[in-house]
């Protein structure tokens, strides 16, 4: 007997899970000897998550902590053995940082106040996305407050030279005259833009000289289809030295060179050739409704060059993605084709898309991507997060030959950390919903399962709607908000459904719920309670439901709908999708076929919603939202909870200060699992209802 299999794991706790880091984000250097990559810490003592930057070195087998201070997640490589990254500087802003042959603490690049967003490698320096400290947005008003839908954007895009930011900071550090300190060597590209317009994307081919720019009419989310186009061609070389020989900032417009690209209404550029002469974007092709997957084309930049600013620009576009009918993630244009990575049902696939269409879908030897995010380098090697069924998620470093991976490897070691750890088992189910729809999902049970035994039920939801629940052993999903490891080592089944809407089946699928909102969902879920009954290893006495978001307002809709659920937990959920459609920042995004003020349309907003079942709903349920939620106004939260109040229907509502959309701070994220951990045990398992103790 394997004595090895027979041994009793760990059941941790959730306070043990909860404090594990985890991966974040990699980067292969050119030649693939190194992956820097970067691994999320829980600070309690601060209350805030933490990214520390690894490198990898493949021939040593070796690891080493790089950075000392905390880091975002924009890596760059500038050659095998130094790279630039965005980390926090002595005010808790996020600058650009260099560390030369991967020694020492980091060399702070750029000063800009308010700190940077983003940056990318550009010639012999960085183009990077900042806040304009010149333009308040409080400058020209008579009082602070905002004007809903009218603000204009502070965005600005600047260029910074690598040598001469090196030289300044050397300068600064033996400058002790105010009055004649150097000239910081960065440089406003945006001045060329014709309207002050918020910039969200960047493009960059150093060897043409030309940037490709994606920038909206506003910052606001219900802007993001009023996209406009610029191709920027730059000496910037020349525009520093010019810059700093004269002080004149606007000499940028002097030597830059603009020119509108008519790309079609809700394009998203994506990435460029290596020669500069193709620009690949995605958009729309269809309708621009949100439900409307986005298909891939490359424009020919040759032999549209005179004719950017034309109607008739898609003459010279190509589709790519017409033989694969998915929601594509990470974009990489690489040597062997167009990297794109998808949801193929449970499973998180990668494939190869070549200019011509054809596709080729890479083996990954059973592991699914955890991130969309794939790290490329232009010798073809790729970094990614990965886990299987039986493995977690882990970094891996794989080559690409020939439109296949020739060699794959796992450079970090999470799965042996926690070798010892209890995840229960997960596995792939399908059945078919009340209108003959096939649905799949992924059941967690514990390791212990019992087939004779009867089990409580409870469905963890994926938001979204445009997501998919993966089939792997440990995701960041069973760590955000809901304690599902915990639960099913308490003998609970979790069951995550891909609902329809759900990405992984193609765009049929996807706007199969469309003004069907809750109704479909709850043909999905019960008809899933049936055929687990079926089995025979259901308890029906104890099913509940819990999700955020998307999530959050399918659990309130079965808690409000169904009699057959015993508890439910809703996280920043919607009750009424009238009261989304006024105060949501992204209303356009609610899959209804039109505006509540259409005729017709209101009784789809109002049988949709969950709040219409109040008459009928007796369904326990627990509320979670955060109180400057901007998607979901807290409205909804108070609407449901004072409905159940009225009707005597035992509800708890948490409402968390200062938090959006999600809950991004480490204390209340284990507040919301253990409110929901003690939850579901006091209603299943009649444990004591105490939201302060821990566990």
């Amino acid at each position: 007997m394997n004595k090895k299999n027979n041994i009793k794991k760990h059941k941790p706790k959730l306070m043990e899970y909860f404090l594990t880091s985890e991966p974040s984000g990699s980067l292969p250097n050119p030649d693939g000897s190194k992956v820097a990559y970067g691994e999320l810490y829980v600070n309690l003592k601060e209350n805030r998550y933490e990214r520390h930057c690894y490198i990898y070195d493949v021939k040593l087998n070796t690891h080493f902590r790089l950075t000392q201070i905390p880091v975002a997640s924009n890596i760059r490589w500038l050659d095998n053995n130094s790279l630039v990254i965005l980390a926090r500087d002595n005010n808790s802003q996020y600058q650009i940082f260099l560390y030369e042959n991967l020694i020492g603490d980091g060399q702070q690049i750029t000063f800009h106040p308010g700190g940077v967003r983003i940056f990318e490698l550009f010639n012999n320096g960085f183009v990077f996305i900042a806040n304009n400290p010149s333009k308040s947005k409080n400058d020209k008003k008579l009082a602070n407050y905002t004007h809903i839908e009218e603000e204009e954007s502070t965005t600005a895009l600047y260029y910074i030279d690598l040598q001469k930011a090196k030289d300044y900071a050397l300068k600064i550090d033996h400058t002790f005259d105010e009055n004649n300190k150097p000239l910081l060597p960065v440089i406003e590209i945006s001045k060329l833009l014709p309207s002050q317009l918020a910039i969200n994307k960047v493009i960059c081919h150093s060897e043409t000289k030309t940037l490709y720019l994606q920038c909206q009419s506003k910052d606001d989310q219900q802007f993001s289809l009023e996209r406009s186009f610029f191709k920027i061609e730059l000496d910037s070389d020349k525009i520093i030295e010019e810059y700093l020989s004269s002080k004149d900032s606007d000499i940028i417009t002097q030597y830059g060179k603009i020119t509108s690209m008519a790309l079609p209404k809700g394009t998203q550029i994506r990435d460029i050739s290596s020669q500069g002469n193709k620009l690949l974007f995605a958009f729309p092709e269809r309708d621009l409704k949100q439900y409307t997957l986005m298909t891939l084309w490359i424009l020919d930049l040759n032999k549209a060059k005179n004719h950017l600013e034309s109607q008739d620009l898609m003459k010279y576009a190509n589709c790519i993605s017409r033989n694969l009918d998915r929601e594509f993630y990470g974009i990489n244009w690489t040597d062997q084709g167009v990297l794109v990575t998808y949801f193929n049902e449970s499973f998180g696939e990668f494939a190869l898309l070549s200019e011509t269409g054809e596709v080729t879908v890479l083996d990954k030897q059973g592991l699914s991507f955890c991130s969309s995010f794939v790290g490329v380098s232009d010798s073809g090697w790729i970094s990614f997060q990965g886990a299987s069924q039986t493995t977690i998620m882990d970094v891996y470093l794989a080559h690409v030959e020939n439109k296949k991976i020739v060699d794959i490897k796992r450079i970090t070691s999470w799965n042996e950390k926690y070798a010892h750890w209890d995840h229960g088992t997960v596995e792939s189910i399908k059945w078919k919903s009340k209108d003959g729809t096939e649905i799949e999902g992924v059941l967690r049970k514990p390791s212990n399962f019992d087939p004779k035994k009867k089990y409580p039920l409870i469905f963890h939801i994926h938001g979204g709607p445009s997501t998919s629940s993966l089939n792997v052993l440990l995701h960041y999903d069973d760590k955000n908000f809901y304690p599902t490891i915990p639960f099913v080592n308490k003998d609970i089944l979790i069951l995550m459904p891909n609902y329809r809407g759900s990405l992984g089946k193609g765009q049929w699928f996807h706007e199969l719920g469309v003004d069907n909102l809750g109704v479909g969902d709850m043909w999905d879920i019960e008809s899933c309670i049936d055929h687990l009954l079926k089995q025979g290893f259901i308890d029906e006495s104890r099913i509940g439901a819990m999700g955020w978001s998307q999530g959050g307002f399918i659990s309130a809709f079965l808690g409000m709908h169904s009699d057959r659920f015993k508890v439910v937990s809703c996280g920043a959920s919607v009750s009424s999708w009238y009261t989304f459609y006024i105060s949501s920042d992204i209303r356009h995004s609610v899959n209804l076929s039109g505006n509540p003020t259409e005729e017709g349309m209101m009784e789809k907003y109002r049988k949709t919603a969950p709040i219409s079942g109040i008459q009928n709903a007796k369904t326990p349920m627990l509320l979670q939202h955060g109180e400057n939620d901007q998607r979901i106004s807290v409205v909804s939260a108070y609407e449901l909870y004072r409905s159940l109040k009225d009707k005597g229907i035992q509800t708890e509502l948490f409402v968390y200060p200062g938090m959006g959309h999600g809950i991004n701070k480490p204390r209340e994220v284990y507040a919301a699992n253990i409110q929901n951990y003690r939850w579901f045990m006091h209603h299943f398992f009649d444990e004591e209802l105490d939201f302060t103790k821990g566990d």
